[in-house]
């Protein structure tokens, strides 16, 4: 698996802040500051936006798609994130003081050959079978401790399948890296 080559914690920050500032523009609340600049690291699978208000899930969307402008794509889905995750009505201006924003640079996917090749941390997943496709970041493993048979389930879940879809020799697997930077509000 390719690994983001050196995407710093200050590369991370600014990434943020031009979250930050993109949703305040949706809003009509931006303030003038100067333009993010953050490389497009080696080995970009994608980006995901992940929006929380008092600890609970708000918003999550990205793009895996590689060789991405990552500021631009950060900002197009962070305001995605916002106002287009069909789970949730839309994030109110007046909540966006509250909003906490995570960003996830993701690496490319790579095809699971094994399943045992996936570690909970560490590893991604998506799941596709039969046009239905579905995906969750490294740290939903974690943060909700399941091991690898719950992860494969969920994402099955995640995808409109059976849980023990992962089993299924015509479902592929993939799994990724993430690079994780969290705002704390």
């Amino acid at each position: 698996m390719t690994i983001l080559s050196g995407l710093s914690e200050d590369e991370g920050r600014e990434l943020l802040r031009g979250a930050r500032r993109a949703l305040e523009c949706h809003f009509g609340v931006s303030r003038e500051e100067p333009p993010i600049v953050v490389r497009t690291p080696d080995g970009l699978g994608g980006v995901f936006a992940t929006l929380k208000h008092d600890g609970e899930l708000r918003g999550c969307i990205g793009y895996m798609v590689p060789n991405i402008d990552l500021v631009k794509t950060t900002e197009r889905a962070v305001v995605a994130a916002a106002t287009s995750d069909p789970r949730f009505t839309g994030v109110t201006a007046e909540e966006l003081p509250a909003i906490e924003i995570s960003i996830s640079v993701l690496t490319e996917s790579v095809v699971v050959n094994d399943v045992e090749e996936i570690e909970i941390g560490r590893d991604g997943l998506v799941i596709e079978r039969d046009g239905a496709r579905g995906l969750l970041l490294p740290q939903v493993a974690t943060e909700r401790h399941w091991d690898r048979q719950r992860f494969l389930a969920e994402t099955c879940v995640k995808a409109g399948l059976t849980p023990e879809s992962w089993n299924d020799p015509a479902t592929i697997i993939w799994r990724f890296a993430a690079a994780q930077f969290d705002e704390h509000r």
